[in-house]
């Protein structure tokens, strides 16, 4: 989630304590550096909203540095 584009539903690869990549496919036209919002989907109960910030631009998509902080 972002002000910019609002929201958008992408597949997640490398997930850690520290952070994720997402294939964006295009969707998510950030810089590095930039904040973003993530939520996971398809749980039995919501899971938090975390605040992650984009630490790599690939072709396939981003990769987040999770913003525990927040």
């Amino acid at each position: 989630m972002h002000p910019s584009f609002g929201s958008v539903l992408v597949k997640t690869r490398d997930m850690s304590d520290g952070g994720v990549f997402l294939y964006t496919a295009g969707q998510v036209a950030l810089p590095a550096g930039a904040t973003v919002s993530i939520q996971a989907q398809d749980m039995m109960e919501d899971a938090p909203i975390v605040k992650a910030k984009i630490i790599r631009i690939e072709p396939q998509g981003i990769a987040l540095q999770f913003d525990w902080n927040v």
